[in-house]
């Protein structure tokens, strides 16, 4: 009886024990727990839906570089477009306001052009459906093409990087023997186009490419 009372004296003082500490010990383990539903919320919570990513938006403009390219050498090297061009001014008011007085966007950096460049035409022409604003130049006997055109169904992720800060990221390539420059705007390509050295289109393009780059960025917040 002795030892059964002992037992049960032992049994009786571990519950209180438990009781007694329990409270704190699930407090204790209650924050922890909600620290780590917080994060675990925070991972698991619906994400916003996925912007395009960078490897869309390249490809994206290099499509649209390949009508530039294309554009270039039937507009102004071969001049065998189906379609007659239009003055520029005519085509801003027609299709899109960027073609106004986007010449003299282009020519306003002139004197900065090393090497004899020279103003030839401007008017706006359609390459394989696309409508460009188009102002050529030439250095030497080489024509340099400056294209603007609409970015219809472009990417989000397009407007989401234009802004004052990356307005003079120029991305070169070669297409189908030419080179160009372009960077886009949030609705807007900008190309550049020739066969002259990769690195003299490029500088070309860096010259140019920021005065045309705020002119079609004006046109686009009246719209």
């Amino acid at each position: 009886m002795a030892i059964a009372a002992s037992v049960l004296l032992i049994l009786t003082a571990g519950l209180l024990a438990t009781r007694q500490t329990t409270p704190n010990t699930s407090i204790e383990l209650v924050d922890s727990e909600r620290g780590n539903q917080n994060e675990a919320t925070r991972l698991e919570l619906p994400s916003p839906q996925p912007q395009m990513s960078s490897d869309a938006v390249n490809l994206f403009m290099a499509e649209a570089a390949e009508l530039a390219a294309g554009d270039h050498r039937d507009c102004a090297v071969d001049y065998k477009l189906a379609e007659e061009p239009i003055p520029l001014e005519e085509a801003g008011r027609r299709y899109d306001r960027a073609y106004i007085n986007l010449a003299s966007a282009v020519m306003s950096q002139r004197n900065q052009l090393a090497g004899g460049v020279r103003f030839v035409e401007a008017h706006s022409c359609v390459f394989n459906g696309k409508r460009f604003g188009h102002i050529i130049l030439k250095e030497g006997n080489h024509l340099v093409s400056v294209l603007v055109t609409d970015l219809d169904n472009a990417p989000a992720e397009i407007a989401a990087q234009s802004s004052p800060e990356v307005r003079q990221v120029i991305v070169n390539s070669s297409v189908e023997g030419y080179q160009v420059s372009y960077l886009a705007t949030a609705k807007h390509g900008i190309f550049i186009v020739s066969d002259l050295e990769a690195a003299r289109n490029s500088q070309i393009a860096t010259i140019l490419a920021p005065s045309v780059y705020e002119h079609v960025k004006r046109t686009e917040r009246l719209t």
